[in-house]
């Protein structure tokens, strides 16, 4: 795994263009970033590290960023079929 330190500043711009969610006040933090369709347990690995490192790397919060829509989907719209809904992910 690979750790990439984003600012709270970087994390708040990411954050204001979703949904018109407030952006929280983050300090540096680990990030798992992917579809995360179902929650496997690959998905709960990844999780689980992105957790590890924070404690590693001494950061306060760890965090997990998803899509409302799978990256695929863009491509074609028929691929890839979802486990669950953006609601359940939520």
């Amino acid at each position: 795994m690979r750790l990439i330190r984003l600012s709270s500043r970087y994390i708040t711009r990411i954050l204001e263009g979703l949904e018109s969610w407030p952006a929280p006040a983050l300090t540096d933090c680990s990030l798992a970033l992917g579809s995360f369709d179902g929650l496997h347990l690959g998905h709960r690995a990844l999780i689980a590290a992105a957790a590890e490192a924070r404690h590693a790397a001494g950061l306060s919060h760890s965090c997990l960023f998803t899509f409302r829509d799978h990256p695929r989907r863009v491509l074609d719209a028929d691929r890839p079929q979802l486990l669950t809904s953006w609601r359940e992910k939520l």
